[in-house]
């Protein structure tokens, strides 16, 4: 389901208290085919934590909402989903939860990322009304598969690019609290922008 304000500030929390430590993941899109057919290894990426720190949430956007003082801080929102996240926000959360998990021989348990467009647009709806209003993620409508919130609460990052975009574009998807019967189910939405509406869910 939707990730909460409790389960980002656990992540931000970390990346904030500790600027020195690194976040590494594999680039496969460096990998490269040699000239006898061979591919090349993939390349390891790392980052410094204080060099991620100003990428993964705007706090002037997500405690801008009306009425919801503090909303990402407050422990009496820690059950609603977080805002103010960019894609690379929610990018880099998926990379740093994938890191929390690992087995004794320090292979990684889980690999979390977002979902693709075409696995959001195909999951069951519980129903085809949006929910409006802001709430906790686990209240509302779910489908058969137990998801809450697929039309509504906030608009979710997806991994998928614009095809026709210059710009860094992905598809956001969903209704948030936000929307009205005019608004666009699915737009693209510049990568490094964050709104007060646009959360996400990761798959695994």
């Amino acid at each position: 389901n939707e990730i909460t304000n409790k389960e980002f500030r656990q992540f931000y929390t970390d990346i904030i208290n500790n600027p020195n430590d690194t976040i590494a993941w594999v680039d496969l899109s460096k990998m490269k085919r040699t000239s006898d057919g061979k591919m090349t290894k993939p390349v390891v990426v790392k980052e410094a934590y204080k060099d991620i720190a100003p990428k993964i949430i705007d706090l002037s956007v997500c405690n801008s909402i009306p009425n919801k003082e503090n909303y990402f801080t407050d422990p009496k929102y820690n059950n609603y989903p977080v805002v103010g996240v960019s894609y690379y926000g929610a990018w880099y959360y998926c990379i740093w939860r994938s890191n929390q998990e690992f087995d004794a021989k320090g292979a990684t348990v889980q690999d979390y990322r977002l979902p693709t467009l075409y696995e959001w647009r195909n999951v069951p709806r519980a129903n085809m009304d949006y929910e409006t209003g802001l709430h906790e993620v686990l209240k509302g409508e779910k489908n058969e598969l137990g998801l809450f919130n697929l039309n509504g609460n906030v608009a979710e990052w997806t991994c998928t690019s614009s095809e026709n975009d210059d710009l860094g574009s992905k598809y956001v998807i969903g209704y948030s609290w936000k929307s009205d019967v005019n608004s666009q189910f699915m737009e693209p939405v510049p990568a490094e922008k964050a709104t007060d509406y646009i959360g996400f869910r990761i798959v695994k």
